[in-house]
């Protein structure tokens, strides 16, 4: 599904995924197809949001909202490269003040499977 769709930074999406979701393993974020951990936002891909974090209808949604996601904020502050991508993402997107460790062990492990 991430890897079919039209996205600048693919295996950074792949990497986000797999943190956001506990490598696939959490429940709740398949059922409600959050898999990127979206807050609510004005996207307008959102089927509804509870406990502030939205829900989508289908999988394709959530890949619509992550694709204009990634796009205006590379646009918004233009970020060329994947690296830059991701430092805005450590910096902005996450909570998680180790974030940046995380998703550096995710993107390796995506990385391994994916050449």
């Amino acid at each position: 599904m991430i890897t079919e769709a039209e996205l600048l930074y693919p295996e950074t999406a792949v990497a986000i995924a797999v943190l956001e979701t506990g490598h696939f393993s959490s429940r709740h974020m398949m059922k409600t197809h959050n898999w990127f951990g979206f807050r609510r936002n004005s996207r307008g891909f959102q089927k509804c949001v509870r406990k502030g974090y939205g829900e989508y209808a289908s999988a394709q949604m959530m890949m619509a909202d992550y694709q204009a996601w990634e796009y205006n904020i590379c646009t918004k502050y233009g970020l060329t490269d994947e690296r830059a991508f991701r430092r805005w993402i450590v910096k902005h997107y996450a909570e998680d003040p180790a974030y940046s460790a995380k998703l550096s062990t995710s993107l390796a492990e995506v990385n391994r499977t994916w050449r």
